[in-house]
Parts: C-alpha cells; sequence; structure tokens
C-alpha cells in the first residue's frame, strides 16, 4: 500500500462529502468552505490534494497553497502561490498577468487596494467557471494571506467558490482572525482526522503481510498511536529489513516469512521528526525536553528546562497524544526517543544535559539519575559532580554494574581539582576496573605506585597498592612500596596498619623470596595489629584472594571458614572473604564442603560482567575439582579462568589454573595437551612465590607420566632447593619428596625413593593428611611383602580419615590386590566389598564423573572404541580385571578359568587393541573392571 493510500484510510466520510460539495457548489453557485483539521501526521495534506484532484475532474479552476511558519520579515507566500496558479482566461486574457505583477510587487506588504483589485480578478474567474482554492496548514498564514483571504471569502458570495482549509490542532500560529472568523459563517464544514483504529491499523498491515498482520496490528498501534504517516514510515522499514514476509493470503513480501515483531528504523525516525517539525518551535523544544528527561520526565521539569510553564508543556502533550506521537509525557517507543535526540544539535544536548543535572540534584532526584546526564553531557566542573559520580559508582557496584560504576569513575579522572583529588579518583576508578577491566587497572598501578612511594598516598588503599604491584610481577616497585609504608608504619591509623599487617603476611606466605630480602634490610617489618578477617581493600585486584590463604590443613581456619560462608550473603563486597574460605576448606582437604560452597558462590555471581571475579570463581572451582578427582570439570575451569583474563592479570598467581589445567590433563592421559601447557610462557615473579612450586610439581607430575624421569627428578628437585632456600616450614605445601621419590622408583633406584618417603613422612608428622596417606602407599611398594600389609593398613587408615576418595580407592585395592597374590581370598574379597561400598556411597552423594581410580595407561580415542567393540564377552571381561590390576592367577580364580584361558583372552584382546602389555590397556575397561569386581562380590 502507497503512503497516500495509507493516509487516506478512514477517510471516507469527508471525501465523500467533498464529492458532494463539489457539484452541489457548480449548480447552486454558493461559496462554501470545507475545513480539515487534526493532529500532525493525520492525513491532512492528503486530503486537500484528493480534493483538488476531484474538483479538477469536474472542470473547476483549483488554486492550491501552503502557509509556512513566516518570520518578520517574510510572509508565510499564500497569496503568491494563489495569484501565480491563474492561468489566463478566455475573457480576459491579460488580467491573470496583471493581477501577478501587481501583487509580486507589493508584496509581502499588501494595502487595501492590492487586496480589492487580487480579489476582483478573482471574483472575475469564479463568474465563468467553479473556483475552488485550497491553502494547507492556515494557522501558518501571516497577517497579510489572513486579510486577503478575509476579503476574498466575503466577496464570494452568491459565486460558485468552495474554500478547502487544512489546520493542524494544537499548533500556535497567526491565523487566529480567520479560524474565528470560519467558527462563524454558516456554510463551513468541519471535519477533524483522528489517528486510524486497530482496524484501520490492521487493514493497512494487511496489505504488506497478509493474515499476519493480526499479530502485528497490537504492535504497530503501540508504536504509532495509529499515526497514519508514522505507520507508513513502519511499513516501509519492514520492507527495507527483507521481513515484511507475508504468507499465501497476503499481498507483499516473500511467500513464507512471516515478520513476528515490528522494529522502528530509520523511515519512522525521520517520520517522526518530520512530524515534530510539522508541530512547529515550541513543541520541538518541550518533546526534545522530554528525550532528555528520559523515565525522570514530569512537566514541572520539562517546563523549567525549557523555561515555559507547566500548562504550555501539558497542552503540547496532550495534542501530540493526539497525534500518537507521546503516550502523556512518555514516547511510545525507543526509537522516537532516539530520533528527537538524534535530530539535536549536539551543543543544545549538552546543554540541556548540564541544566537537567543540576535541576535534578536540586530537586533531589536519585544520584544515579543526576549522574546519568552528567556522563552524556562529559561535564564535570559543576560543584557537586565529582560527589554525585563516586556515589553513583559505588551504586552500580552494590547492584552489579561494574561498566556503569567504570564509566562514572572515568568522568571523575579526566578532570581532577588537585593532586589528592587525582589520587582518589584514580583508587576509585582502579577499584572499578578490577573488576570489569583488569589489564586497565595493571595499568593504572603505575601511577598509584609513584603516590605511595612519595608519601601522597598513605593509607590502608596505599597498602592494596603495594599488594597489587607484588602480585602483577611488579617486584622492585613493590618492595619500594612496602619500604615506603614501612617507614611511615607510625603514622598509620588501626585500618591501615592491620592492612599493612594483612599485607606482610600474605608476602611472607605467599612470596617468601620478596619477603626474606625485605626482612634483611627491615628487621621489623612486621607490625603488631588486630588481624581482620581475609578480605580484600576496595582497591584490591580480586584474584589477590588466592594471596590471602594458607596453603595448609588448618582445622580451626576451616572451622571459621564454613561459619563465613553460612553467614554471609554474596555481593561484591563479600566475595573476598567467602572465595579465600571456599579455598580455605580445600587446603585442610574438606572437599565436599568446598564444592557445595563454590557451587553457591558461583551460582549467585553468574550473569554480572566481573571477568575478574569469574576468573578467581573458576580457579578456586578447578581446585576443587581437581580435588574431589573430577579432572575434565577440574580443567575446564582452569582453562576458563586462564582465558578469563589476560595472563598479565593473573600475574604470578597464574601458576594456580595453569597447575590446575596441567595435573587435570596429566590424570587424563592426555599428554600432548599437557606438553602444551609446561611450554607456556609464566612470568619470573612466579618463582619468587608459593604458586611457582604447584606449578612446578604439575610439570613434575607430566613429567612422570610422559616416563620422563629425569626431567621430573629435576623439577621436583627445584621445589625442594626453593623451599630450603626460602626457609618454608610447612611440609604438606607441596609433595615435592613424593614426586621425587617416584621419578627415583622410575630411574630404578628404589634406596633414594624410600629416603625421601621416610624423610617426608617424618616431616609430616603423625596427623592424618592426603600427603601422608599418599607416601605410606608409596613406601609400601618398595617394601617387603612383610612390611608391605602394614603400611598399606596405615595408608587405608589415613586416608579413610581425610576426604580422598581417589586414594583411599587405589590403596585398598593395592591392598586387596596384595592379599589375593598371597592367596588370602577371604581379606581380598573383603577389601574388594568395601571398594565397591564406598563407591555406591560416593555415587549417592554425586555422581563420579571419573574413574576412582589413577590410571597411566591410555584412553580409547575414535577409532579404539570402534576395536573395543570387537572384544567378545570373555575377552572384555578379562581385560577389564587386568585393567583393574588382577593377576592372571587371581582372574583364573575369580572367573574359573585355567590361567591358560585367561593368557589366550588377554592375547587376543592385545592383538585387537594394537598394544603389546597390560598397562596400556584403555581407561575405558579400567570402570568395567571395578564394575565386574562389584559384580563378583555382590
Amino acid at each position: 500500500m502507497g503512503g497516500t493510500q495509507v493516509l487516506l484510510t478512514e477517510r471516507d466520510a469527508v471525501l465523500d462529502h467533498v464529492r458532494f460539495l463539489v457539484n452541489s457548489t457548480r449548480n447552486e453557485r454558493e461559496a462554501n468552505v470545507v475545513l480539515v483539521g487534526g493532529a500532525v501526521g493525520t492525513g491532512k495534506t492528503a486530503v486537500l490534494t484528493r480534493f483538488a484532484e476531484i474538483a479538477r475532474s469536474r472542470g473547476a479552476v483549483v488554486l492550491t497553497a501552503v502557509a509556512f511558519p513566516a518570520g518578520p520579515e517574510v510572509s508565510s507566500g499564500v497569496v503568491d502561490q494563489l495569484v501565480g496558479g491563474l492561468v489566463p482566461q478566455p475573457r480576459r486574457p491579460g488580467s491573470a498577468d496583471e493581477l501577478t505583477r501587481y501583487v509580486s510587487a507589493a508584496a509581502p506588504r499588501f494595502n487595501a487596494r492590492v487586496l480589492h483589485r487580487a480579489s476582483r480578478v478573482l471574483t472575475e474567474v469564479a463568474q465563468e467557471s467553479h473556483l475552488v482554492v485550497c491553502v494547507d496548514d492556515i494557522q501558518h498564514m501571516d497577517a497579510e494571506a489572513v486579510q486577503f483571504m478575509l476579503h476574498f471569502i466575503r466577496a464570494s458570495a452568491g459565486l460558485p467558490v468552495t474554500f478547502a482549509f487544512t489546520e493542524t490542532a494544537g499548533v500556535p500560529g497567526t491565523g487566529t482572525e480567520l479560524h474565528d472568523y470560519l467558527a462563524r459563517h454558516q456554510r463551513v464544514r468541519r471535519f477533524t482526522l483522528r489517528p486510524l483504529s486497530a482496524d484501520g491499523v490492521q487493514d493497512v498491515l494487511a496489505e504488506d503481510v497478509g493474515r499476519s498482520a493480526t499479530a502485528l496490528t497490537e504492535q504497530a498501534v503501540r508504536i504509532t498511536g495509529g499515526n497514519p504517516l508514522l505507520l507508513f514510515a513502519l511499513i516501509t522499514d519492514l520492507r527495507d529489513r527483507g521481513d515484511d514476509g507475508g504468507d499465501p493470503g497476503g499481498t507483499g513480501g516473500a511467500a513464507g516469512a512471516v515478520p513476528r515483531r515490528v522494529v522502528p528504523g530509520e523511515n519512522f525516525q525521520r517520520a517522526y521528526r518530520s512530524c515534530l517539525r510539522a508541530g512547529g518551535e515550541l513543541a520541538r523544544k518541550v518533546v526534545t525536553a522530554l528525550a532528555v528527561l528520559g523515565d525522570t520526565a514530569t512537566a514541572l521539569l520539562a517546563a523549567r528546562l525549557t523555561r515555559t510553564d507547566i500548562a504550555t508543556v501539558e497542552a503540547v502533550a496532550d495534542w501530540l497524544g493526539q497525534a500518537g506521537l507521546l503516550s502523556w509525557l512518555r514516547f511510545r517507543h525507543p526509537a522516537a526517543r532516539a530520533a528527537v535526540l538524534a535530530g539535536t544539535d549536539r551543543d543544545e544536548l549538552i546543554g540541556l544535559h548540564r541544566a537537567a543535572a543540576r535541576l535534578l540534584f536540586e530537586t533531589g532526584a536519585p544520584t544515579r539519575e543526576v549522574a546519568g546526564h552528567l556522563l552524556v553531557c562529559g561535564v564535570t566542573d559543576e560543584p557537586f559532580a565529582g560527589r554525585v559520580l563516586a556515589d553513583a559508582a559505588e551504586q552500580a557496584l552494590l547492584a552489579g554494574q561494574a561498566e556503569d560504576a567504570t564509566a562514572y569513575l572515568y568522568l571523575v579522572h579526566r578532570q581532577p581539582a588537585d593532586q589528592m583529588e587525582e589520587a582518589e579518583a584514580a583508587l576509585a576508578l582502579s577499584a572499578v576496573e578490577w573488576r570489569v577491566n583488569p589489564i586497565g587497572a595493571v595499568r593504572r598501578l603505575h601511577g598509584l605506585a609513584e603516590l605511595v612511594i612519595e608519601g601522597q598516598l598513605t593509607d590502608h588503599r596505599a597498602v592494596a597498592v603495594a599488594e597489587n604491584l607484588l602480585w602483577h610481577g611488579d617486584v622492585a616497585e613493590a618492595e619500594q612500596a612496602f619500604t615506603a609504608l614501612h617507614e611511615r608504619a607510625d603514622t598509620f591509623d588501626a585500618a591501615t596498619r592491620s592492612a599493612f599487617a594483612e599485607a606482610v603476611s600474605m608476602m611472607s606466605a605467599g612470596f617468601p623470596a620478596v619477603h626474606q630480602r625485605l626482612r634483611a634490610r627491615l628487621p621489623d617489618l612486621e607490625v603488631d595489629a588486630e588481624q581482620p578477617p581475609v578480605g580484600l581493600t576496595a582497591s584490591s585486584c580480586p584474584l589477590l584472594t588466592f594471596g590471602r590463604v594458607r596453603w595448609v590443613r588448618d582445622e580451626e581456619a576451616a572451622d571459621a571458614a564454613e561459619a563465613l560462608l553460612a553467614a554471609t550473603p554474596v555481593n561484591e563486597g563479600t566475595l573476598p572473604r567467602l572465595t579465600a574460605a571456599v579455598v580455605t576448606l580445600v587446603a585442610a582437604e574438606r572437599t565436599d564442603q568446598a564444592v557445595s560452597w563454590s557451587e553457591h558462590v558461583m551460582r549467585e555471581i553468574e550473569g554480572r560482567h566481573a571477568p575478574a571475579w569469574q576468573a578467581v570463581l573458576d580457579g578456586m572451582r578447578g581446585i576443587v575439582a581437581l580435588q574431589s578427582g573430577d579432572y575434565a570439570e577440574a580443567e575446564a575451569h582452569a582453562r576458563a579462568a586462564l582465558s578469563g583474563v589476560p595472563a598479565r592479570v593473573w600475574g604470578a598467581g597464574i601458576g594456580i589454573p595453569l597447575a590446575t589445567a596441567l595435573f587435570a590433563a596429566t590424570a587424563q592421559g592426555r599428554h600432548a595437551d599437557a606438553r602444551a601447557l609446561v611450554g607456556q610462557p609464566v612470568p619470573a615473579s612466579m618463582f619468587e612465590s608459593v604458586y611457582g612450586l604447584v606449578y612446578l610439581t604439575a610439570c613434575g607430575e607430566y613429567h612422570l607420566a610422559a616416563r620422563q624421569y629425569r626431567s621430573a627428578l629435576e623439577r621436583f628437585t627445584q621445589c625442594g632447593e626453593l623451599i630450603a632456600a626460602w626457609e618454608i616450614a610447612t611440609p604438606g605445601l607441596v609433595s615435592w619428596r613424593f614426586g621425587a621419590a617416584r621419578a627415583w622408583l622410575g630411574l630404578g633406584d628404589q634406596g633414594e625413593a624410600r629416603r625421601l618417603l621416610e624423610e617426608d613422612l617424618r616431616l609430616l608428622g603423625d596427623s592424618p593428611s592426603r600427603g601422608r596417606g599418599l607416601s605410606l602407599r608409596l613406601l609400601a611398594s618398595i617394601h617387603q611383602a612383610g612390611r608391605r600389609q602394614a603400611l598399606l593398613e596405615q595408608a587405608v587408615d589415613v586416608l579413610s580419615r581425610v576426604d580422598a576418595r581417589l586414594e583411599l580407592t587405589d590403596a585398598l585395592t593395592d591392598l586387596g590386590t596384595f592379599f589375593a597374590r598371597r592367596g588370602d581370598a577371604k581379606r581380598a574379597v573383603a577389601v574388594t566389598r568395601r571398594i565397591v561400598e564406598l563407591t555406591r556411597e560416593w555415587r549417592a552423594k554425586a555422581p563420579v564423573k571419573r574413574a576412582p581410580r589413577r590410571w597411566t595407561g591410555g584412553t580409547a580415542p575414535a577409532e579404539g572404541q570402534a576395536r573395543l567393540t570387537s572384544l567378545t564377552e570373555a575377552e572384555r571381561r578379562v581385560s577389564a580385571m587386568a585393567a583393574d590390576g588382577w593377576s592372571n592367577k587371581e582372574i583364573a580364580e575369580a572367573l574359573s578359568i585355567t590361567v591358560s584361558t585367561v593368557e589366550q583372552h588377554l592375547t587376543r584382546s592385545y592383538r585387537k587393541l594394537s598394544i603389546r602389555r597390560r598397562r596400556e590397556l584403555p581407561r575405558q575397561l579400567l570402570v568395567a573392571g571395578q564394575e565386574q569386581t562389584g559384580r563378583l562380590v555382590g
């Protein structure tokens, strides 16, 4: 449907009267007036144009004019247009040309003589034929044009003259005298055009989208208010996007493409601005003020912003509402507001937003509403700006809207008043950037470091800067900052003193090399202070959470951590303590609790745009999953942590997720992936921290799995040398002796392996721990049978008292195998039954996603899966039990077959699986073997 058709929809009544009026005027030779009113965009001009077409088709002389808003020295041009439309008449061929010259010479001011002469010529035309005079937008006619029209209407009495006028409702103009006269004229027929009804909108849409019009009508009415001009623009946007669709019942669009929603585009916005221009300057100013104020708009605020009165604003809002442009003081669709803002001069917009910010601040509006206007206009020189923006940033953070907080603080930071205010702004901005743009916060550290070193920043936030420098590898600057703070320790308030004591404690536990150097220069580095709960200051990197935890088993600390997790809600302010509490549970080997609480924290933070915090939580969840034996999940979280923020942001702490991913990939037998992780560049500062020790241990585990025993021994030995050099008295921090012992065993030196394991057990003490259980089990493997049983039983006892399900299963398996090989079937079955019971218990708590036993054999790749299916049931059963550690004799006794039969099954299985030895049996057979064990015991 074309634009004119849309504009003439539901206009049948006025068009029927037009036809009647043209005929009756010509026959009765009596002047008549038609006045078509209505809001902007309702089709008045289209009706007037159709009126002129009908009149011409019936032989009438038609003169047309459009009135434009006139200035002090410029006329509306109506008389010139009407006179210019005359053509020479047969009886008086020169009259039209003569009048045109006469009027042009007198314009823009007309005296009575000119008006009389022009009126006389038009009257002569009317005496010979039906004359139709059409004038659009008479509200814009200037005084001279009004006088001319009044004179001509009076002179046309008894002549076949039809006057057709349009007038836009509500638009102030200068044509009031003509309007008043027409109100008294007896032969005036008035029509008011209103927006289309819902049925009318549906009829228009049906021409383009067929039966889909029903579904789109409600949307179109809501957006356009039924305004025909806006509706046509909306349909044009549908066509331009190519999704106007339609169905077999429609007349437009591609078959089968049915639009699901109406989205205003550029055509709609242009049409909206066109309607506003037609409404006049006052309407434009009021609507622009409403667009600037947005959802906070009231008639009072708009009046103050436009420097007018409430009644005027309400009147404008009322007639624009009748036009479908507004819904009282609100826009019907965001696209309408966007159209107004896009069509407004930039300087005007900046001025309006500045004025709006000042106005809202004075009237006590919410802080973020005021800050929003300051943000748009980029203004900070208002007296209230700095305080408002800082408060808005804090509120945005609490609401989880860190990007908004960053924007507010960037604006404050851009125009600081003095050096201290610059430091305040930089610190506040840094605090927000850690959450949303951590790399920006890292880059900002050097500027902040200068303030700390020069003594311009000395409170608890200065301590956070020093910590961040250390964490991110700027060790030299960090040492300078800590030295500068130490020199001013006597001036610290209680909060700063506690923060400094905590930072030194963190340095001692996490960065022992740096702590050693500083202690050598500053013997009294530690200060006395009441230690607060684990937490971070506002300007700290969230990743420093890991630096707050002492990675040792501490039951008292674990109890406190659980109490904290149970009593504390999850938000930006509490995340440091909550995350540190979960990691404390991991260090205390409370795996089940750590899993539960980590999932709780991650659920609560989900959906917030805070990449640094997400990296922390992924790193934490990876550690928890690794300890619980879920290697796939551990690796997934660790890799998410590594990719979530740049390596520069992780700093020395990159050793945590990197080691987690390396441990997990190695445990899953994916040596190529593990090798790639070993080759990843790491910061040198990591090897001055305990995170370097964890990383070295993970590398050692990879080399062991790859049978690169010399390389493994080098890594574990390097780890031990660093611990000795740093004088760390925490034997359970990393299990380097346990790793080195396995490397020596791989190299065939049982004596050195035994020495390391016995030393490890002596240092670990008698308290139950995962490390002690692992060392006992490994030591059992290199002792004679008499000592082996006792060591394995000790390992089982220790591991059963800590949450180490995989390690306990391994120790029980070794113990059951020991009994089976000695021919003690009764005790072997008892141990196997316990394994099955434990497995069922663990599966009841949470489905086991990984085989509950470490395995150095291969996994079945895609082609290997096909080979597994080629095994017969007997071959699969025997191979599965062999994968689970059963000897040929044990398998034969359990299945009541001969040893020779077992060997034959294994030989055929090896050939089908393309392997040479038992240890290469795929992991899938290990799981099957444990299930087979369960069936045998049950």
